[in-house]
């Protein structure tokens, strides 16, 4: 909903998904060797799964990851252990699950196959995981603050757009006939929608009005506290200037 969350995760998942990843082994005496065969390596670098090059697949899970605060992929291994594939799967579709200390993954592979992995027949991402295992989205935890602005560039487009709806009303049903009911209706939309009204309607003793936008008071808030890009790019650590701020 938010250009710049877009962009946030769009540079976050493009940065991580750029470079080539390298397999190192550590020997028993501490010394690190780069293993070039291994098949985790063709994986991460070049074909994930059937058809899918490993740089969407990082991408994708690196986007899931930076806007959700967990992405997940199914990765089954053969009887030798080696990694067979990286599949994408659904990312709003996967539910783990608890056993004790153990964890397991309900989802719909590629092949259409419902499953339940083990975490070790998966790979998880997660963002801020007080438990080791749940992540949470930076959006989730700054959710006032990204819930006001959120709600500022909605007040701000409708204004833009033509399609700034102040309130509604709720007539009572106290009215001789329909054409009374419908003269009223147009005479309070008239006082609304009036720049030189006095703001202060007449209404009957069962007529309402609820506002639908801001009131004065969220918007002094969101004036005085500045809900914008800025704080936007701060939630993800992004430099303004990859955002062509």
């Amino acid at each position: 909903q938010h250009g710049t969350v877009f962009a946030c995760c769009n540079n976050i998942a493009g940065d991580l998904s750029k470079g080539p990843l390298k397999i190192w082994e550590r020997k028993g005496d501490g010394q690190e060797v780069r293993v070039r065969d291994h098949p985790a390596a063709y994986l991460l670098n070049v074909e994930a799964s059937d058809g899918v090059p490993a740089k969407i697949m990082r991408f994708a899970l690196g986007y899931a990851w930076a806007l959700r605060g967990n992405s997940f992929a199914y990765g089954p291994r053969d009887g030798g252990g080696e990694l067979e594939m990286i599949e994408l799967i659904d990312q709003t579709a996967c539910t783990p699950l608890r056993a004790g200390r153990s964890r397991f993954y309900d989802f719909t592979d590629g092949a259409g196959v419902q499953r339940r992995a083990a975490s070790r027949s998966m790979v998880h991402l997660r963002y801020l995981a007080l438990d080791g295992w749940a992540g949470r989205s930076p959006l989730q935890v700054a959710a006032e603050s990204v819930g006001l602005a959120f709600a500022g560039q909605e007040s701000a487009a409708r204004s833009v757009s033509g399609a700034h709806a102040k309130a509604f009303m709720k007539l009572g049903d106290h009215y001789e006939d329909d054409e009374a009911r419908s003269r009223n209706a147009r005479r309070l939309k008239e006082h609304l929608t009036n720049p030189q009204s006095d703001g202060i309607p007449v209404l009957g003793p069962d007529d309402d009005i609820k506002s639908l936008d801001l009131t004065a008071a969220d918007q002094e808030l969101l004036a005085s506290r500045k809900f914008d890009r800025e704080q936007l790019a701060a939630i993800s650590r992004m430099p303004p200037s990859k955002l062509q701020m």
